[in-house]
């Protein structure tokens, strides 16, 4: 195992040059994948009206990202990462992390068949965050980034900014009504399925 703790987290040496673009590069891949699915709910006319950004809720959003982030990041990617790998080698490693972490997040209220595209769409996620860290040299500031964007920029979008029509189709902005989750539509996981299928390599890369 790895002597220095914060080393094998990720978060040695957090706030030098080469860790601040990498979080950049991680915020501009969460902007991405938002895009994504704005980009199609605005083609598609589903978008009723826009609204100013306030700045409490934009402080609000950029808070919550950051502390939902920084905290699963470390516990996920982090700490249940390295000792997955530690006991089962990387492939099941990874798997059963990214596995834990899409149970971790299912709602219980929502039955089976209308939980597996999030269940789908988390585990993906998931593997595009591990991905973000090993091309980061095993630093979490990027996956931190990447996951606190999209926690945060959908918070933003979802809860002041845009207002969605009553038939947006939850195959696209995901099921749940007013609380819909994007990362299980189906915009969200086709992108990650395509950035987990051309940086597989990568996901074993620590």
């Amino acid at each position: 195992m790895e002597p220095n703790i914060w080393f094998a987290i990720g978060l040695r040496n957090f706030l030098n040059l080469r860790n601040i673009i990498f979080f950049i590069k991680g915020l501009i891949l969460a902007i991405s994948l938002i895009l994504i699915v704005l980009v199609t709910l605005f083609w598609g006319g589903w978008i009723e009206n826009i609204a100013p950004i306030s700045s409490a809720n934009l402080i609000h959003a950029i808070l919550l990202g950051l502390f939902v982030a920084f905290a699963e990041e470390i516990v996920f990617r982090g700490w249940l990462l390295e000792e997955m790998i530690y006991l089962l080698g990387k492939p099941l490693g990874i798997f059963i992390q990214s596995l834990i972490f899409s149970l971790a997040h299912i709602r219980l209220n929502m039955d089976l068949i209308n939980s597996f595209p999030l269940f789908l769409g988390l585990f993906l996620l998931a593997l595009v965050l591990t991905i973000r860290r090993n091309l980061d040299g095993g630093s979490l500031s990027g996956s931190i980034a990447l996951h606190g964007g999209l926690v945060g920029g959908w918070f933003l979008i979802s809860q002041n900014l845009l207002v969605f029509s009553l038939d947006t189709p939850s195959w696209l902005i995901g099921d749940g009504g007013s609380s819909a989750n994007p990362i299980g539509g189906i915009g969200a996981i086709i992108s990650m399925s395509l950035i987990v299928f051309f940086q597989r390599k990568a996901l074993t890369r620590l």
